[in-house]
């Protein structure tokens, strides 16, 4: 784990001399300077104190340091918890606090201020643990694939299970069919499909969702893609409405794993909806979760982050005249 290089913040303070006898007496704060290396981010595990404590050192215009400063720490919103609001500089001018960050991921501030002065920002990266946390299990029910138009089409392809997890910066999504499935071929078994990321969790926003399209009853927009389609055993790709990234993926027997840095999902905070299709490379066969849609949610402490939200489908589907993907790829909708 990285540690914040820099740590330390140094305020300024210009302090005025008067000339009485009894000593000098300090006058209002008129700068506050961040020195090399101050606010530079660090990255922290959820529900952990960030490996470096945030701290300032309050220095007068000749560069001492000065005791008994008061020094407010903030943190944003869902930014986890503060050991004290309030710190008084010590005798070297030192001030720091112990960051516990919160329960959910992305990018997370602290502010530190001088009152009158500009804050001081602090930053951490707020990562799951190398153990990993669930993020959500979908339980697909077998043989509830979608009728095909025809009986010569190949067998389906059958999801049992979506399961998601959360490991350091990234979400891990491990998807278990009912057979082999395949990669970037004419096999019946060659998998295709895709999955839609609602992030803001709002309906009214991103794209309307495509899998209802092939039958679904999601009420999501969706800001990201990820591709069911591999060219190759290693790669999907998770497209936005303006770029689209290659993503790592591994093919096991009847087990697929994606590896989806949060980064490319906007650094989201873990919190979002789900649905998708999947199917043979040329027409859909298993919607999930069966109608609706998943929802993620992180959990309120670290000792709850399993307890999440997740629909399962209460039965097969009705039968389905499918279509093709190809309304799917001439959408244009995503890149």
């Amino acid at each position: 784990m990285k540690k914040l290089i820099g740590a330390l913040s140094l305020v300024t303070l210009a302090l005025a001399a008067c000339k009485d006898s009894a000593g000098p007496s300090l006058g209002p704060p008129a700068k506050l300077l961040i020195q090399a290396g101050g606010g530079a981010p660090q990255t922290g595990v959820i529900g952990q104190a960030v490996p470096t404590a945030p701290t300032v050192l309050v220095t007068d215009a000749s560069n001492r340091p000065v005791p008994g400063v008061a020094v407010t720490f903030a943190i944003a919103s869902d930014g986890g918890s503060l050991s004290s609001t309030m710190q008084t500089t010590n005798s070297i001018g030192v001030g720091s606090v112990v960051w516990t960050l919160g329960n959910t991921f992305g990018t997370k501030t602290l502010t530190a201020t001088v009152a009158g002065l500009p804050p001081v920002t602090f930053s951490a990266m707020a990562i799951a643990p190398d153990a990993g946390v669930l993020a959500f299990n979908l339980v697909d029910l077998a043989g509830d694939t979608l009728a095909p138009d025809t009986t010569t089409l190949p067998a389906a392809i059958d999801l049992l299970s979506l399961r998601g997890d959360f490991k350091r910066d990234s979400l891990i999504l491990t998807a278990t069919f009912s057979g082999p499935v395949t990669f970037g071929s004419a096999a019946p078994n060659t998998v295709g499909g895709f999955m839609e990321f609602d992030i803001d969790d709002d309906a009214s926003t991103g794209v309307p969702s495509l899998s209802n399209n092939f039958g679904a009853s999601a009420a999501v927009g969706g800001e990201y893609l990820l591709t069911f389609v591999g060219l190759s055993a290693t790669t999907f790709t998770l497209s936005s409405q303006s770029s689209s990234s290659p993503v790592q993926a591994s093919f096991s027997g009847s087990t697929i794993v994606v590896r989806v840095p949060m980064s490319l999902l906007g650094n989201d905070d873990g919190n979002f909806t789900i649905v998708g299709v999947i199917g043979t490379i040329d027409r859909p066969t298993d919607i999930f979760p069966n109608s609706g849609q998943t929802t993620v949610r992180r959990g309120i402490g670290v000792s709850s982050t399993m307890n999440v939200v997740s629909d399962r489908p209460q039965g097969p589907t009705s039968a389905h005249t499918t279509v093709s993907w190809k309304s799917l790829v001439n959408a244009g909708l995503y890149q």
